[in-house]
């Protein structure tokens, strides 16, 4: 498996913190350009690691796609050993 650039890493542990969160959410937490945001989401939801939710209107303009881990997809087990 090939490692994941440093954007995507940033990206998935914010979702993985702050779920349900948007592509917009995301830009300005990272003061980043959306389509920097849109191309990584979109990397993340490819390979598995995040998933859409259900749109969700914010006043004017598109509705905000909620982004999550997808929980059904893979699992992971931390262990600490001191």
């Amino acid at each position: 498996m090939a490692l994941m650039p440093r954007l995507d890493s940033h990206i998935f542990a914010l979702v993985r913190r702050a779920s349900p969160i948007s592509r917009a959410d995301i830009a300005a937490h990272f003061s980043i350009r959306p389509n920097s945001i849109g191309e990584a989401v979109a990397r993340l939801i490819q390979s598995g690691l995040l998933c859409e939710g259900r749109p969700e209107a914010r006043g004017r303009g598109r509705p905000h796609m909620p982004l999550f881990v997808d929980a059904h997809r893979r699992h992971v087990i931390g262990l600490s050993i001191e």
